[in-house]
């Protein structure tokens, strides 16, 4: 009979694997990957995003007033 830490290490390790697993299919996906701690994205979602980026005084003329009259009070929230 296996002792109670073994049969913990044994699912820790079969975690382990679901996690890299995961991560892997993720990876795939979204196409992207960890280097020094931090997430890389290919160049294409890159320049996806750079694409959607709106420029601040466009996005002040276009958006909606509720938007505009309600930013002050969250963003006030920020700085305490």
């Amino acid at each position: 009979m296996k002792s109670k830490i073994s049969q913990i290490l044994e699912k820790i390790d079969s975690l382990k694997r679901d996690l890299y697993g995961e991560y892997e299919r993720l990876a795939r996906q979204y196409d992207f990957f960890v280097k020094n701690k931090k997430v890389v994205f290919a160049d294409k979602v890159k320049i996806f995003h750079k694409s959607k980026k709106v420029n601040l005084f466009k996005y002040i003329f276009t958006a909606d007033v509720k938007n505009i009259l309600t930013a002050p009070f969250i963003y006030v929230m920020i700085v305490p």
